[in-house]
């Protein structure tokens, strides 16, 4: 199934470009979209796409942009009087052990957990529960996200890179 998701997930973005990589990273960032394996997916659009300064700058600023956006839309959901929380993080299929886990990194390490965690492939997105539910200006979220988001997708446009030389060199 995961194979079907990804080759119907890369068929979009070869049809619709950087639309969809905005698309499919929006839904990512609020957390919707983690079934579609999204590393994979950016460093094949990095393939298929990039080739230039400009070609790997359109899709960097285009994932950076997607995945903010995602995540202060979630960020503002979990803050919104008129949604229920338990109900959200039902509907987003968070598992209690993550959301307790990244409750505690956060009251340890504060919002520079936020822009750690937005690093790393599989818990990405995850500190914006606490922080929202926390007391923390909303004004300081988006930058401690997008801080985290663009080291995470420069180190993909990297290795995407890396890996078209390779394949040209072949």
């Amino acid at each position: 199934m995961l194979g079907s998701i990804a080759s119907v997930a890369a068929g979009f973005v070869e049809t619709y470009g950087l639309i969809a990589l905005f698309a499919i990273f929006a839904l990512e960032g609020a957390l919707v979209g983690k079934v579609i394996p999204t590393r994979t997916l950016f460093i094949t659009a990095v393939i298929l796409l990039g080739g230039s300064l400009v070609g790997y700058l359109s899709l960097f600023v285009t994932a950076v942009i997607g995945a903010t956006i995602g995540q202060c839309i979630l960020f503002i959901l979990i803050r919104s009087p008129y949604i229920d929380e338990n109900r959200l993080f039902r509907r987003l299929r968070l598992k209690d052990e993550w959301v307790e886990k990244t409750n505690g990194w956060f009251e340890e390490w504060g919002l520079p957990a936020l822009l750690v965690t937005n690093t790393l492939p599989g818990v990405r997105g995850y500190l914006i529960i606490p922080v929202a539910l926390s007391r923390t200006p909303t004004y300081k979220f988006p930058v401690f996200s997008i801080a985290g988001t663009v080291l995470y997708i420069g180190a993909l446009v990297a290795i995407g890179s890396g890996a078209e030389t390779a394949i040209d060199a072949i």
